[in-house]
């Protein structure tokens, strides 16, 4: 029976390789394919080679496709692009999972403005893809009168919390600053991303975010070829063992955000404060 069970895993997991990486109709091609290991100079080690990866293809391992756009698909990721106005959302080709991860990071610190703003338009029924979440979070606080709450933070040199106002501390556009880093830590994990494992001039992959939470059912749907591409890159991080990850979507509560589970593959909600893994997507064009 066990054997029986694992052939029809490996089964399933090679059919749905081929369905998704062959498809070519209406003029349609795909040059990336569900599984295929991204390296920094645009070249792929396909999901049916990860096993000969080399070591030198180790090194320059970047991500590992979880998503290819094609626009025949139905699922909840592809029709939101065909929907979308947003022409970043437009260009997406594929989505890949980064392979680095922070651990105890928390969506928005306690009594920050965030924590309790409602940020409606990232609820898991209207944000799909993650690359404009921040853009969402930033336009609501820009105009907010900020407290003295959103400049208070751990300080290393004393055992309690400091204010640290400072007149240049602003939220930005880019989420990429100290008031991001302080009070919005996993946004500021996926913005920050490309820049800090320099990958910001990579002329075929950009638009690095903190995941949606329909890319992590996306992942979780295909973890039979994601997770073993994951397995032969340096990283070789397993998802299961990681377990919770912070997604880009607001619950319907407004201090609570969604977290996805790769050990129980199932989704949940969270208090904003709670410190948890943290991982970044990022668009293939």
């Amino acid at each position: 029976m066990l054997k029986l069970a694992r052939f029809f895993t490996v089964f399933f997991a090679i059919l749905s390789f081929s369905l998704i990486s062959c498809k070519e109709e209406e003029g349609e091609t795909y040059p990336y394919a569900m599984g295929d290991i991204v390296l920094s100079d645009g070249s792929l080690v396909h999901f049916a080679d990860r096993t000969s990866i080399t070591e030198e293809q180790k090194k320059k391992a970047i991500g590992v496709v979880f998503y290819v756009y094609y626009s025949g698909y139905t699922d909840e990721i592809t029709n939101y692009i065909k929907t979308s106005s947003d022409p970043k959302v437009k260009n997406i080709k594929a989505l890949a999972l980064g392979l680095k991860h922070q651990r105890l990071t928390s969506w928005a610190r306690e009594y920050t403005t965030g924590y309790k703003t409602n940020f409606s338009d990232i609820s898991d029924s209207s944000l799909k893809v993650g690359i404009t979440a921040w853009e969402k979070v930033y336009s609501l606080l820009k105009d907010s009168k900020l407290t003295r709450d959103d400049y208070v933070y751990a300080s290393e040199d004393y055992n309690q919390e400091q204010p640290l106002y400072k007149n240049e501390w602003k939220i930005s556009k880019e989420g990429n600053g100290r008031f991001e880093e302080t009070n919005y830590p996993a946004f500021y994990f996926a913005n920050t991303y490309g820049v800090k494992n320099s990958l910001n001039s990579l002329s075929f992959a950009g638009d690095f975010h903190l995941p949606a939470l329909e890319e992590f059912k996306m992942i979780s749907d295909n973890i039979n070829i994601v997770q073993p591409s994951l397995e032969c890159t340096s990283a070789g991080f397993s998802l299961a063992s990681l377990g919770r990850f912070w997604t880009a979507n607001q619950s319907s509560t407004a201090v609570n955000a969604d977290v996805y589970n790769f050990s129980s593959m199932r989704s949940d909600s969270a208090s904003k404060s709670v410190e948890t893994q943290v991982v970044a997507a990022f668009v293939l064009y």
